[in-house]
Parts: C-alpha cells; structure tokens; sequence
C-alpha cells in the first residue's frame, strides 16, 4: 500500500518512518498509519464489543494515540500499542454498560460499611 509520500505502508521499514514523522507531529504521516492500521484497531474493538460501539471506538483509539503520539516509542510495533489503547477504552465501555445495566434491572449495590438486616440466632 503506497502513501502519498511514496512509501509502502506494509513496509516495515516504511512504517517505522512514518511512525518518526508522525511522532515528530506530522499529521499527514498520522493520517498514513490511521488509514494502514484503521481496519485491524476495528476488527480488535468489533471482537471485544460485538456492537456498533466497535466503529466509535477504533476512532477514539486513534485521537488518544495522537494526543499521546510523545509516549510511543518508534522503534517498537505500532499495532501492539493501538490494541491497548483499544482495549482499555472497550474495558472502560463494557464497565460503563455493565454498571448502567445493573441499575436498569434495579438492582443495588451493598456498601460494605452498610449495617446488616440478619437477624441474630436465637439464644
């Protein structure tokens, strides 16, 4: 797969450069290793999810990777870095979904430091 700049994005080698630029806060290489990486971040949400979730999540994998871009270290694989910023943002939705299903059944949570209603064994 070409990029605009020439650079074969399957390329090892070509996506350690455009990780460099993109690093180094060239957008248009961000949007290269986006349009590369794009599908597998999906499909890795979509397996987690099973919903239509999965779409808004791969994107959002990808606005926290720019944001963050500083932390990612160039000389190590970039798709390996992208699943876990997917797979802490699918965790974080199925615990909003698993929490907000909860209260929809009505069903409470127990604070531990709340006083019991057992009754004491008869004497």
């Amino acid at each position: 797969m070409a990029t605009a700049e020439g650079l074969d994005a399957s390329d090892p080698q070509a996506l350690l450069e455009l990780a460099r630029r993109a690093r180094r806060g060239d957008s248009a290489a961000f949007d290269q290793l986006v349009l590369r990486f794009h599908r597998p971040v999906y499909r890795f949400c979509w397996r987690m999810l099973r919903t239509s979730n999965s779409e808004d999540l791969a994107r959002e994998t990808f606005v926290r990777a720019f944001v963050h871009f500083d932390r990612f270290d160039p000389e190590r694989p970039l798709l390996p870095w992208l699943f876990a910023i997917a797979r802490r943002l699918c965790l974080d939705r199925l615990r909003r979904e698993h929490v907000m299903a909860r209260g929809a059944e009505g069903s409470t949570w127990a604070s531990p430091w709340a006083p019991t209603t057992r009754a004491r064994p008869a004497p």
